[in-house]
């Protein structure tokens, strides 16, 4: 007589071969998305490229001399390459040369309306009058009214308030201003918080397209409420703060919606030096994961194909509910999403032609990014999500599961890409960037949910979830701040080097050397298992060939199997 009862429903899990069976399913699914990666073929549109780097080139111009003096050599230039196009034309009519300029001329004469279109918008919108402002009131005592956006703390005793300025006074004269003013002000002083309203006085300085308040005095209006957001942000922190130490609390809330303000600053440092403070803060990577959790949840639960794109969307925009809406937000959805969407689809077919469409939109809708390296990485990044992530994810999978090489994929990458941008403007490069990514990509994910479920719960007053999601999110956070602090004291990093263009170009080629590698390797892989001369018979299963076992696809509930034929005869082969 057995002691132990069992229920029938659970007999067939309890079986010798059930751990067999569930392999090899799991074997027949992977195979079948690296099979369906692979044969996702390349193609990459970049007819916009080059509209959308003109018009940055432009609005870039604009913020620093005015909208005037870029528009007019623009016009100038326009007119000149317009007439040789059209004598061109006229002369060679008929001839090869024509077909070759005329697509040409279409591309010149599409820049030369977005240009035209940014000029205007930038002229109505006060665009160029703020920035006329601000060049004519350098070096005056300033008085602005605004509200912090943002505060960030560089030292134990100083932090830089950006704050988005409505009006400026200066020489008896009041002035609208749409422009970010950064101001360092001492935390000893006075507390501050973000979505305060305050008045500032001060010295102006602008340097380049960004304006600085020296010496500035900050009056806080009275009578305010923080917004519920950053109110909850903050009763959040502190909750976490009374069960967690200061840097795990900052790392899964910085990883949950962008907050690391409890961040030490030796942390802050450790996580520069290894190419790791991209974590703590709302960027592309978290929207990406944000992105591919609702796809794969689509997977999961078996919904069509068309439809799991809309659900790595939904959660994108539910995601979104709980970020402040600003311009480094928003950049980071757009992009993110984009980036999570090329490396699922396994393709840049029409996604680098959304990410031009994309940057061009940004540039439109808000021309100060064009200055703003924040946005130059997110693109940067996002361009190597769309060019690259799909072939390092293919060679990934065929030793890792999916979702980990997509992971892995996508933080190695954006960091290899983003190496010469970050020589550029800091004159530093974290040797160890790449394997401090790969290894932390799914601690990321895991510590990046454990704060998203920690924050929802306790907004909604359950903090028993809370507790146990702060708990279960120290594990993988703890992983990530050693990861951080053993790359950031490991042999000669970081590698100073001068940021000469030199050195910049150099970097530039030696990255694209090494992605170059990488799509010849996975074209290698390519032409060896798929571009070899199928024929796909519908209705077999397991069809083979004199050489080895072909692979068999199922689209969805007819199975098709792949054989490998006699290479085709040219046209001068004699039969």
């Amino acid at each position: 007589m057995s002691f132990l009862h069992i229920p029938p429903k659970l007999k067939p899990y309890l079986t010798r071969n059930f751990a067999r069976t569930e392999w090899m399913r799991y074997r027949c699914d992977h195979n079948r998305e690296w099979f369906r990666a692979v044969s996702a073929i390349i193609h990459l549109d970049i007819r916009l490229i080059v509209s959308a780097v003109v018009l940055w080139i432009f609005t870039l111009a604009a913020m620093y001399h005015g909208t005037f003096q870029p528009y007019k050599y623009c016009v100038l230039v326009a007119i000149s390459l317009l007439g040789i196009i059209t004598i061109t034309l006229n002369t060679f009519y008929g001839r090869k040369i024509a077909h070759i300029l005329c697509p040409i001329l279409g591309q010149f004469m599409f820049i030369m309306l977005l240009v035209t279109l940014q000029a205007v918008l930038l002229m109505l919108t006060g665009t160029d009058s703020s920035r006329t402002t601000l060049r004519d009131a350098e070096g005056t005592s300033l008085r602005i009214t605004g509200v912090i956006r943002e505060i960030r703390p560089l030292d134990s005793h100083t932090n830089m308030i950006i704050l988005s300025t409505e009006t400026a006074q200066y020489r008896n004269l009041r002035a609208p201003i749409h422009e970010d003013i950064r101001i360092y002000s001492n935390t000893q002083k006075q507390q501050l918080n973000p979505g305060t309203r305050v008045n500032a006085l001060g010295t102006l300085e602008n340097k380049g397209t960004t304006a600085f308040l020296k010496s500035a005095s900050i009056f806080p209006q009275p009578n305010q409420n923080l917004e519920h957001t950053r109110a909850l942000n903050t009763r959040m922190r502190d909750y976490a703060r009374r069960h967690l130490d200061a840097e795990t609390t900052a790392l899964l809330l910085g990883t949950a919606y962008g907050d690391d303000s409890a961040m030490p600053n030796t942390s802050k440092e450790n996580y520069k030096l290894s190419g790791l403070s991209h974590l703590t803060a709302v960027s592309g990577a978290n929207i990406a994961i944000i992105f591919m959790a609702g796809y794969r949840f689509g997977i999961l639960v078996r919904v069509p194909r068309r439809l799991m794109i809309g659900m790595g969307i939904t959660a994108v925009v539910l995601y979104s509910t709980i970020l402040t809406f600003e311009g480094s937000v928003i950049r980071s959805i757009l992009m993110g999403s984009l980036g999570a969407l090329a490396m699922l689809r396994g393709t840049g077919r029409n996604t680098l032609s959304a990410l031009a469409t994309t940057i061009v939109f940004c540039l439109v809708a808000a021309p100060k990014l064009a200055g703003d390296l924040g946005f130059m990485l997110s693109t940067v990044a996002t361009a190597s999500l769309i060019a690259l992530g799909p072939s390092l994810t293919r060679l990934l999978m065929r030793v890792l599961p999916h979702a980990l090489a997509e992971l892995i994929a996508a933080s190695a990458s954006a960091s290899l890409w983003c190496t010469p941008v970050i020589l550029g403007i800091s004159g530093k490069i974290p040797l160890y960037t790449i394997p401090a990514n790969m290894l932390a990509a799914p601690l990321t994910a895991i510590t990046m949910f454990a704060g998203l479920t920690a924050f929802l719960s306790y907004s909604i007053n359950f903090t028993a979830i809370t507790d146990i999601a702060l708990i279960l999110g120290r594990i993988p956070a703890q992983g990530i701040e050693y990861i951080a602090k053993y790359f950031a004291h490991a042999p000669a990093n970081p590698l100073d080097v001068d940021a000469t263009p030199a050195s910049v170009a150099f970097a530039g080629v030696t990255v694209f050397a090494g992605s170059l590698l990488i799509w010849l390797w996975d074209y290698r892989i390519y032409k060896r298992e798929l571009h070899l001369d199928y024929v796909r018979i519908p209705g077999t299963r397991h069809v083979t060939s004199t050489h080895r076992q072909s692979p068999t696809h199922q689209i969805g509930q007819r199975h098709f199997g792949m054989i490998e034929t006699a290479t085709h005869r040219t046209s001068n082969e004699v039969p």
